[in-house]
């Protein structure tokens, strides 16, 4: 189901993912060369500022979560999903569930069989934790 945030934040992760394999041009460059609509420009900037912000944070945070793993060990799609929604769990008012169930959609479409379950549970965690 389409919907503007969710886009926004498949931007956003495809983003982040992109800056994890190399250096990547600024947001707005990104945006004007993958033609991405004004709406959801935005919320998607939100995220990857905010992830870009408070790396370290965010980091700490899933490491401490996800008990045995080092953030350097987890692979790039799940590190990126898992500072996205770490981020939107520690900065904002979104409800828990929603951050899970987008971030385990996220990991449906972009990760692995085991990408969902392993995200879901460093998140149910964290939340947890916090």
């Amino acid at each position: 189901m389409y919907n503007a945030r969710h886009r926004s934040r498949e931007i956003a992760f495809q983003m982040l993912y992109a800056s994890e394999l190399r250096d990547t041009p600024d947001i707005h460059t990104y945006f004007k060369h993958f033609q991405t609509v004004d709406e959801l420009q935005e919320f998607a900037a939100f995220l990857v500022n905010g992830v870009r912000d408070h790396k370290k944070e965010l980091d700490e945070a899933i490491e401490k979560a996800a008990d045995n793993w080092r953030i350097s060990r987890m692979s790039a799609v799940d590190r990126c999903i898992l500072r996205l929604s770490a981020f939107e769990a520690l900065f904002s008012t979104l409800p828990i569930a929603v951050i899970i169930d987008e971030s385990v959609e996220l990991a449906h479409t972009f990760g692995t069989k085991e990408s969902s379950a392993f995200v879901h549970g460093i998140l149910h965690t964290l939340n947890e934790t916090k």
